[in-house]
């Protein structure tokens, strides 16, 4: 009975986390990135990731660290990062970022609806500053670098005001102020990043980025569209 007992445990401990396969979609943190790659389900998976847009969802069917890897022309794996995943993550975005050495990092953002549902915007500050945030009529609150907040909009709202201003030395800029359009059952997630030059502002303070997800109606088999 013994080996049994041992088998069933085991079987117990593993097949919940062989089921939890991770959906995720990258993000380059400052450039393309290109050239790594990653195994899943015995093989090898190209990751690539623009800084203006998600990419195509990938899939990590186990483990805690997603091992990153590069190939030489025979074909060699050389190491090139690994990134933990953090517990009970399924479905996240990840911001990849590649250092002068071709090492690479990258920060887990939790995209699930359970985490950001509808009629809610989740705000993570990526930028080097402190950032002043104001979400329709709700009170300013201030993001510290690396921190985030869930805020949310009334059902039949159809725009949401944003006003964001950006801490400088010892005092705080006016950054932006964006209508937001937002619609029933639409969920939001905005990275704030420090700002991109463009010709029309040589000099902006930050950078907003929003993607958003329609979710089906309660109770339908209907499939969420994304952003």
């Amino acid at each position: 009975m013994k080996p049994f007992i041992v088998l069933v445990l085991l079987l117990v401990f593993w097949l919940p986390r062989a089921a939890s396969a991770l959906q995720f979609r990258t993000l380059g943190w400052d450039a393309p990135v290109s050239g790594l790659y990653y195994s899943a389900a015995g093989r090898e998976v190209a990751l690539t990731a623009a800084p203006t847009a998600l990419s195509p969802a990938f899939t990590l069917d186990h483990g805690d660290v997603l091992q990153l890897y590069r190939l030489d022309a025979d074909r060699t794996r050389r190491p090139a990062g690994s990134i933990p995943v953090p517990q009970g993550l399924a479905r996240a975005i990840l911001v990849l970022h590649v250092a002068a050495d071709g090492s690479c990092s990258g920060r887990w953002l939790d995209d699930s609806p359970e985490a950001t549902p509808a009629g809610a915007l989740r705000i993570y500050n990526l930028a080097s500053k402190s950032v002043a945030l104001g979400v329709g009529q709700d009170a300013v609150r201030t993001l510290a670098p690396g921190t985030d907040i869930l805020a949310r909009f009334p059902l039949d709202a159809r725009a949401i005001p944003v006003r964001l201003a950006a801490q400088v030395g010892d005092h705080w800029e006016a950054a932006m102020s964006i209508s937001q359009p937002v619609r029933p059952r639409l969920r939001f997630i905005a990275l704030l990043r420090d700002g991109r030059p463009t010709l029309d502002n040589p000099h902006p303070l930050l950078d907003w980025m929003p993607f958003h997800e329609l979710l089906p109606p309660s109770g339908s088999g209907g499939k969420a569209t994304g952003g």
